[in-house]
């Protein structure tokens, strides 16, 4: 192995050898503002864009192929289109089947960081020489307009405010869910609140449950999905709103099984901004039905198909009573 060859850091030998990206990592624990994961076109070549994503044994055909066709490739990179470390275990697994595969190619990958600590000793173990930390900021307040979240340690999800409006003033500050709601009880020294069906408590639970089990799901079947808070300067709200290529959908969760008409104003006021959006209602309750032109719907129905088509249903229940 020669790490001379490495074109990316030996300005000679650039366009004397190349390097090949190999696409497992979809999944990101930052959100970068400027970063857009879903661009994919043929005149596109940097580390973040692919038009597929491949499993460990996959790449290794691709790899396979691309060095029978091409012969000057001295190296194989993880660069995305996520975050090598947000995806460890095909990460790991791509770099243990090319190095015993391909002992002499250069290995290396690009990562925020986040979760490189637990697998140093294996990366130098594999020979991977080359690790680029990437850095945006060093001052918390430009990292702030910078990152839409930070997964870490799964603490917390932000919620930007869906802010496109033609006629109201909206409020734009994000609305952020702790992935454990026992630390939002310990943070109010109230370790043991009661979760009793019909207080406050309760409510607040079951929203907080449905934002962050829409959110795990849509980062589990790698969803182009965007998801947001609405509300404007008059009070009106709309708990989620959920942006995709096709389709606008505004959400309001409501712990009761029982919801009428006249609690839906937020979502009333939503659609007067965006009459194509669709309005929906998630609740506890066992049968979907209507408030008025409002769809009421279970909660699990959100995820399936004709709603955000999250999970298939099958003969086993996918979600806890």
């Amino acid at each position: 192995m020669n790490l001379s060859n490495h074109p990316c850091f030996n300005d000679r030998m650039k366009g004397i050898y190349g390097r090949v990206h190999l696409p497992v990592a979809p999944r990101c624990n930052i959100q970068c503002k400027y970063c857009d994961r879903k661009y994919d076109c043929v005149n596109e070549s940097r580390p973040g864009v692919t038009s597929a994503v491949l499993t460990p044994r996959q790449t290794m055909s691709y790899l396979d192929f691309i060095f029978e066709k091409t012969k000057n490739i001295s190296v194989a990179g993880i660069a995305g289109h996520g975050d090598p470390f947000a995806n460890p275990e095909e990460t790991m697994e791509t770099l243990r089947l090319v190095r015993k595969k391909y002992p002499e190619i250069i290995l290396c990958l690009a990562t925020n960081g986040l979760g490189l600590a637990p697998y140093i000793e294996e990366l130098a173990k594999i020979n991977v020489s080359h690790v680029t930390v990437t850095l945006n900021a060093v001052d918390s307040e430009i990292g702030a307009r910078i990152y839409s979240f930070i997964r870490y340690g799964k603490i917390a999800i932000k919620l930007e405010p869906y802010l496109k409006s033609a006629r109201k003033r909206l409020i734009m500050h994000p609305k952020y869910y702790l992935f454990d709601i026992g630390v939002v009880n310990a943070i109010l020294e109230e370790p043991l609140v009661s979760s009793v069906r019909g207080t406050t408590i309760y409510g607040m639970i079951f929203e907080h449950f449905v934002i962050l089990e829409t959110y795990r799901l849509i980062h589990y079947a790698e969803k182009l999905f965007r998801v947001f808070h609405w509300r404007s300067s008059h009070g009106a709200e709309v708990d989620m709103v959920v942006e995709a290529s096709d389709c606008l959908w505004a959400i309001e969760i409501k712990s009761s099984p029982i919801v009428k008409s006249g609690v839906l104003k937020g979502l009333k006021s939503f659609m007067e901004d965006h009459p194509n959006a669709k309005p929906l209602c998630v609740s506890t309750c066992d049968k979907p039905y209507l408030a008025g032109e409002i769809p009421i719907i279970p909660w699990r129905a959100l995820f399936r198909k004709n709603y955000l088509n999250l999970v298939q249903k099958s003969g086993r229940n996918n979600f806890p009573n």
